[in-house]
């Protein structure tokens, strides 16, 4: 480093590792948490896919025919599905009442 480093006018920057990565995992755990949709968004989601759920189309289905206009993946809207932000709900999906959750199996490691 400089020998004139604490006299030196010109604006200095130090890298500190543990800032960096404290930074880093806030912004990680930030990335992943909640839905990042605005109201506007969901309305216009919802406008398009609670009627036709309610007519019997399945989300498969809706999101094959409407690709262009949601503007969101089938999974994302299963997930949306599942949090509830539309006002049809998985009780109007009838294999989505049927199918029975995944069991979650632990992790074993085979040695």
């Amino acid at each position: 480093g400089c020998s004139q480093q604490r006299l030196c006018t010109l604006e200095k920057r130090f890298y500190d590792g543990a800032k960096a990565q404290m930074e880093y995992r806030d912004v990680l755990s930030e990335a992943r948490q909640g839905i990042a949709l605005s109201d506007e968004e969901q309305k216009r989601l919802d406008d398009i896919i609670s009627p036709l759920l309610l007519k019997g189309q399945s989300l498969h289905h809706i999101c094959l025919n409407h690709k262009a206009e949601l503007m969101v993946s089938e999974r994302t809207l299963y997930t949306y599905m599942d949090a509830n932000l539309f006002s049809a709900r998985n009780i109007d999906m009838p294999r989505k009442v049927r199918m029975h959750p995944r069991r979650k199996r632990p992790n074993t490691v085979m040695k």
